[in-house]
């Protein structure tokens, strides 16, 4: 479900960002030009998780995209609404940069790998690999 959702309303916690330096500035800039441009639309929708036993909706994809919305003047923009455990989360969070957007790097992958392990460390190597874009070993 889409909505459109404030950004003070939204929790922006550490534990759901996929990438470990945090923000990236020069992404910034760049997705604060994408807005501006005719393709806007093409950017893809930020998102959100209720987790069950928590209020608030928590973002799981978008960092970047708020942060530049943010400087660019907005308090508020559409979201994707999904709702699970802190692990459904954790999990959306992980894969959130696996083949698009800023490219990801060993840091970024070694926390993808991490928050993978976090949220369901019942998997096997080989689908963590596969789901974060990396060797399973």
């Amino acid at each position: 479900m889409k909505k459109i959702i404030a950004f003070k309303d939204v929790i922006l916690d550490k534990q759901f960002q996929s990438r470990a330096k945090g923000i990236d500035v020069p992404h910034v800039a760049d997705l604060m030009v994408a807005y501006e441009g005719p393709d806007s639309e093409t950017v893809e929708t930020p998102r959100v998780f209720e987790i069950m036993g928590r209020s608030g909706y928590y973002l799981t994809r978008g960092f970047h995209r708020i942060e530049a919305l943010s400087r660019s003047g907005k308090t508020r923009a559409e979201f994707e609404v999904r709702s699970g455990t802190v692990a459904d989360a954790l999990m959306d969070s992980a894969v959130s940069n696996v083949g698009h957007g800023l490219k990801m790097t060993a840091k970024d992958k070694r926390r993808c790998v991490t928050m993978m392990l976090q949220a369901s460390p019942e998997l096997s190597d080989r689908l963590i690999g596969v789901r974060c874009g990396v060797s399973h070993t």
